[in-house]
């Protein structure tokens, strides 16, 4: 992917610019620095219509021309900067698909009354937030990221999801399904006894956020689903006390009470009402997002607007599955959810998602840590988006196992190698996640059961198979089946194993066996005799219908093997740094599984060094 075109609104005001709150009701000189040092003067015409018009857009049943006449008074504002070569750079990039960041950053409080996001590009009108691949984050300048601690584990992040009904019925059931459905297929851990908070008040908030710090295992991202509350000359949340009462928390109250968990906390997604509105124009507590974000959190997410509750439900889906399954980055992960709300034409919440972020923070913050590489273990079916290199083996051994299966013939492949080329891993992060292409002979998903021999394999294969859910096909994987020669010490034993499993594969039985091997353990399996005619299963994997061979990586997957996973997660090597891994040990007998080890204690860093 190109890298992504960076642009930086930075406003001051002319009269008092050392007071951020020197708001007057009458049109305003700004400065605007230009990337290049250059300072160009503009106006904003603040009059009682236009806080009349941002009045209205708030509200359900707005005239869609007023979102129009705001964008383009806006657009017209800055003309005299520049804007117009620079909205020609940002439909171009958008067009192109490259990732677009406009920070905007002011010291004068009441620009961040304007809805940005409806800010017009160029002369068809479109909005600065409607366009593809364009994210606005927004700044309060001099302000900075809290330096993160090292994670306690090695890979990982836990979600908190808190939600209070004190100002009425939220859509509770529908966001924890969204998150906990997010963690289950992108493999990050979430306990509803642990993670969840119902009818939460900022005090059980505090506590959980301690409680959790204190034994090791932070939090990662704040989800916190509520009703805005107007507070005096701002907003907040509506939350409940442990009295039952309500009472609305302001952004300074939250600001004070997650302060202890900068360190950690990287995100807050507020799912409420006017959680990024800062209310009347230049009041000194702005918003609750904006308190967090000048409090030292990374990355606010808020609705600048009242929220919809299709749209909250949406954003949950969109949002925690664009960052945990799909592994986008939340520069990447915002926009994509901003284009779902969208197809909610009667509400406006795509253009009410707002984002608090630091240019300095870069165009890739992840809150949820990945870990890309397995180290010494094998890659398991919940690692195949990080698994490369092998996709010439994997789909020999898919269409080698369809070949048994429409030919009628045993269906038993040996999938062999030497110690360290990755024939695990193979079989499980390349071979299961895709075995729903093949067609078997049984109808109905597939049964995945996977064993080792260990000392007594026909024991642990009998206890498995009464299992397996009648009727429907089942792949067994025998996973370093030359156990059978190093733990299981009767002979006998062995041997009933082998002619079990062969018998399963060759009957109508809807069994389907892979079995990993190392290639120093080929000439003892002519010790097994499979059938009553005699044939030895080394014959079978000395057979191309039933082997499959991994054999030593040549550079180019290792390239890809190190390189591919890496920018998964938003990570990159130091320039040179991967061709002198290459030249020193890419060629190496069994050298990937320790390159992956020592790559893996290198931390989150955005470059990966050693």
């Amino acid at each position: 992917m190109p890298p992504p075109l960076s642009i930086v609104l930075e406003l001051t005001r002319i009269a008092e610019p050392d007071d951020p709150y020197a708001f007057r009701f009458e049109p305003q000189g700004y400065i605007l620095r230009g990337s290049a040092g250059s300072l160009d003067r503009l106006e904003i015409p603040w009059s009682p219509q236009l806080l009349a018009d941002l009045e209205v857009i708030r509200r359900p049943g707005r005239d869609p021309a007023i979102l129009q006449r705001v964008g383009d008074l806006m657009q017209k504002a800055l003309r005299p900067t520049g804007w117009k070569a620079l909205s020609e750079q940002i439909r171009a990039a958008s067009e192109a698909g490259r990732p677009v960041l406009v920070t905007l950053r002011s010291n004068a409080a009441e620009l961040y009354a304007l809805p940005w996001e409806l800010l017009t590009v160029g002369a068809a009108g479109h909005h600065l937030g409607e366009l593809p691949s364009v994210i606005l984050r927004q700044e309060w300048p001099g302000t900075t990221t809290a330096a993160e601690l090292p994670s306690p584990r090695p890979e990982g992040g836990r979600v908190l999801f808190a939600w209070s009904a004190a100002g009425g019925a939220v859509p509770a059931v529908e966001h924890q399904r969204a998150i906990s459905g997010a963690c289950l297929e992108g493999h990050v851990l979430f306990d509803p006894s642990n993670d969840v908070i119902a009818h939460v008040s900022a005090a059980h908030l505090a506590e959980v956020l301690e409680h959790a710090e204190a034994a090791g295992r932070p939090f990662a991202a704040l989800h916190l689903l509520c009703h805005g509350g107007r507070a005096g000359a701002t907003f907040g949340l509506v939350l409940g006390d442990e009295e039952g009462n309500s009472s609305v928390v302001d952004g300074g109250r939250l600001r004070q009470l997650l302060a202890p968990h900068t360190k950690t906390l990287r995100l807050v997604v507020l799912a409420a009402c006017d959680g990024g509105n800062i209310g009347d124009p230049g009041n000194h507590l702005g918003s609750v997002a904006q308190a967090l974000h000048r409090g030292g959190i990374q990355s606010v997410v808020a609705s600048r607007y009242p929220l919809s509750v299709a749209g909250s439900n949406i954003l949950a889906e969109a949002l925690y599955r664009a960052l945990l399954v799909d592994l986008h980055p939340l520069e990447r992960a915002l926009p994509l959810a901003r284009a779902r709300l969208a197809r909610l034409t009667q509400h406006l919440d795509w253009a009410s998602l707002q984002l608090y972020a630091r240019e300095a923070d870069g165009d890739d913050t992840r809150p949820v840590v990945f870990c890309p590489y397995r180290g010494l273990r094998a890659f398991e079916p919940e690692h195949r988006r990080f698994f490369f290199g092998r996709d010439a083996e994997r789909e020999e051994a898919i269409a080698d196992m369809q070949a048994l299966i429409d030919a009628g013939r045993p269906r038993f492949l040996v999938v062999y190698g030497a110690s360290g080329t990755g024939k695990s891993s193979v079989v499980l992060a390349g071979v299961v996640p895709e075995v729903g292409r093949l067609k078997p002979t049984r109808e109905g998903p597939w049964v995945i059961e996977t064993m080792r021999p260990g000392a007594t394999p026909s024991a642990t294969l009998a206890a498995l198979l009464p299992g397996a859910p009648a009727g429907r096909p089942l792949l067994l994987i025998v996973d370093q089946f030359e156990e059978l020669f190093t733990h299981t010490e009767d002979p006998a034993e062995r041997a009933a194993f082998a002619q079990r499993l062969w018998s399963l594969a060759s009957l109508d039985t809807g069994l389907h066996v892979i079995v990993t091997l190392r290639v120093d353990f080929l000439g003892r399996c002519g010790d097994l005799v499979l059938d009553d005619a005699g044939l030895s299963l080394d014959r079978v994997a000395y057979d191309e219908a039933h082997r499959v061979a991994v054999a030593r990586m040549d550079p180019k997957q290792v390239r890809d093997v190190l390189e591919r996973p890496a920018e998964r997660v938003g990570l990159r090597f130091a320039p040179g740094l991967l061709d002198r891994i290459l030249a020193d040990v890419g060629a190496e007998p069994g050298a990937l599984p320790l390159l992956q080890y020592a790559l893996g204690a290198c931390g989150r860093s955005a470059t990966v060094t050693l």
